[in-house]
């Protein structure tokens, strides 16, 4: 994408395989046009179910897998605003259409709105904004 520069980027389930997620920032903001958005997922390494997955289960963690905080973080650094966030992905099964226990939780997930508890969320859909400064004026009225 040399030269190149965009209004909207997503990136859904895609940030988890990425190694250095400063890196990754960084060249997405420079990208991003002014005022700019990105919507994106990532796994969240805080969720009760990745440290089950972790801890139980002996899984390896994902490259791009951080604390919802550690994101947090990251995404003030870079210049960009949160607009919106939603967890998800708290079912305790592989999501397939032949799981007879996907409509029961995700009727739970509804039912306690689980989507607005991002902190142990197990993925976190967020959109951000490129934060573009506003020239202020001085005391002799030039910019």
């Amino acid at each position: 994408f040399e030269g190149k520069t965009f209004d909207i980027i997503l990136i859904i389930e895609v940030m988890e395989n990425f190694k250095d997620l400063v890196n990754i920032f960084q060249k997405l903001n420079s990208i991003l046009n002014p005022n700019g958005i990105i919507i994106f997922s990532n796994l969240n390494s805080s969720s009760w179910k990745n440290l089950i997955r972790l801890k139980i289960l002996k899984h390896k963690k994902q490259l791009g897998e951080c604390k919802y905080l550690e994101l947090i973080e990251l995404i003030n650094k870079n210049n960009l605003s949160i607009i919106d966030m939603m967890g998800f992905n708290w079912l305790p099964v592989k999501v397939c259409s032949n799981n007879i226990f996907v409509p029961f939780f995700a009727f739970l997930e509804r039912y306690f709105l689980l989507k607005n508890i991002y902190r142990f969320s197990p993925e976190i859909l967020y959109c951000v904004q490129k934060i573009t400064s506003v020239p202020t004026k001085t005391l002799s009225g030039k910019k």
